[in-house]
């Protein structure tokens, strides 16, 4: 039984060795994009231009837009792959049916992804509604006789994204 403990131990010592010694193939990339400093300006002179100053220079504010930075980037190559995927879902249009917790068939999030889309795409469905959706938020508004109604109806209204008639946060001109 030693014996065996012994020749485990040595296998497992012997492994980690081996594992040890694997090389990583995968791309490394760097956290930080050289391309973009601008090393003609001095740290101590300007940090932000030296480390920002090439994407300043190269970079346009999109005429849609009030500021420009990594995340618009990011959010910008999003949304385009967002509905990329959705457009191929649409062509495709091949759902598959999922069951929830009781067995009954329902939508992939996939179909309700689509679904979703297509109701907000759809300007003529909107345009032949109307404000009829509304009417039942505005006859809530309505309703609102005293201090304590306003609460009750700001805090009703809470789950719809309905704030406060009031936030506070700091943002740009």
């Amino acid at each position: 039984m030693k014996t065996l403990k012994k020749v485990l131990l040595f296998t497992a010592v012997a492994s980690l060795g081996v594992v040890a010694c694997k090389k990583d193939k995968a791309e490394k990339i760097p956290g930080i994009a050289l391309e973009n400093m601008d090393p003609s300006v001095k740290p101590s002179d300007d940090f932000f231009r030296h480390v920002n100053g090439n994407w300043i220079d190269k970079t346009e504010i999109p005429a849609d837009r009030t500021s420009w930075g990594g995340f618009g980037e990011l959010r910008k190559k999003t949304d385009a792959d967002v509905l990329a995927i959705l457009n191929k879902a649409i062509e495709e249009g091949n759902f598959p049916k999922v069951k929830d917790t009781n067995g009954n068939e329902i939508d992939s999030d996939q179909e309700k992804a689509v679904n979703y889309y297509e109701t907000i795409m759809d300007t003529v469905a909107r345009n032949k509604q109307g404000i009829d959706p509304l009417k039942p938020f505005l006859a809530k508004i309505d309703e609102i006789k005293t201090k304590k109604d306003v609460e009750t109806y700001l805090t009703n209204m809470a789950p719809y994204g309905g704030g406060g008639f009031y936030g506070f946060g700091v943002y740009n001109d």
